[in-house]
């Protein structure tokens, strides 16, 4: 991975009760040059990636455990009748494939449109420390708004909590 953007330090994230929270565009390190879109999505800086690229995320956890990793897309439809999938994977984990493509009209499709972010969950379990997070583009036309890792696992919340 050649790191077009990269920090000495862990990017800084806001901390809360038991959760670990970012935008995209605070990103560690990526496979090529990004161009955020500025005023697009909850974080006003969203990340399009194209298939194959990917950002990279470090940060650091207090406590140990099952939680849940939140992440938050910009939700489009895929204009070729193929998929809109990425991968999430925590260090050297196995990646875990996400798929956005929703049958049109679906509650999930109606509830992202009108949230303005396809919100999608993955269990994970981390131990105490620093772990690296990485989020890759396996089909055309991602764009990535914001992330959050979450050891209360049902936490309610609209907004990812973000610069709190």
């Amino acid at each position: 991975m050649r790191d077009y953007h990269q920090y000495d330090q862990p990017t800084p994230v806001p901390e809360g009760d038991d959760y670990i929270a970012s935008d995209a565009c605070n990103y560690a390190s990526s496979t090529t040059q990004l161009n955020p879109v500025q005023l697009l999505g909850h974080s006003l800086m969203a990340v399009p990636l194209s298939k194959g690229e990917s950002v990279r995320y470090r940060f650091s956890v207090e406590q140990e455990g099952e939680a849940v990793l939140y992440t938050a897309m910009i939700p489009t439809q895929p204009n070729d009748k193929g998929d809109l999938r990425y991968s999430v994977a925590i260090d050297d984990g196995e990646p875990v494939v996400i798929s956005l493509k929703e049958k049109y009209r679906s509650e999930f499709w109606k509830q992202s449109v009108l949230r303005g972010q396809a919100l999608k969950k993955t269990p994970v379990s981390l131990s105490k420390g620093p772990h690296t997070l990485t989020v890759k583009a396996l089909d055309d036309h991602i764009i990535f708004d914001q992330w959050m890792v979450d050891f209360k696992k049902d936490r309610q919340f609209y907004l990812i909590p973000v610069g709190k």
